[in-house]
């Protein structure tokens, strides 16, 4: 399997100055055609329903964390007045743990929840503390 850097010098490579704007869009299309696919085959998808729903699913959690940043940080008072390095700690604590949740309770509303526990669990692992 190819890695991605050799994936986009090929791309790099097959796009040179003297073509056509209409055969850069071209070929712009076929690579992110073939980038979905890679997707779908590394996450296991056998549609692109469930891709478009996994996608969307991930763009929804992402917007609706940001909102529930914003009624948190009005909630406990937090302005832009004051010091970032209070603001940027609290960001991070509010916003990784809601996009989680969130991701989860988008992902089973749009029937993904397989794949959104799956990929909760992946992230997690990663947190393991090792002795």
């Amino acid at each position: 399997m190819k890695t991605q850097k050799e994936i986009l010098r090929t791309f790099k490579k097959t796009i040179t100055k003297e073509t056509s704007f209409e055969q850069n869009c071209c070929r712009r299309k076929h690579f992110t055609l073939f980038m979905l696919k890679q997707l779908k085959k590394k996450w296991n998808i056998q549609s692109n329903l469930q891709l478009t729903l996994i996608l969307l699913a991930f763009s929804f959690a992402g917007s609706a964390s940001l909102f529930v940043r914003k009624a948190v940080f009005s909630w406990i008072g937090i302005t832009g007045d004051t010091s970032l390095w209070v603001k940027i700690p609290l960001y991070v604590l509010i916003i990784f743990p809601a996009y989680q949740v969130l991701f989860l309770v988008i992902g089973t509303l749009l029937g993904q929840h397989k794949f959104a526990w799956e990929f909760e669990k992946k992230v997690f692992s990663r947190f393991k503390f090792r002795k």
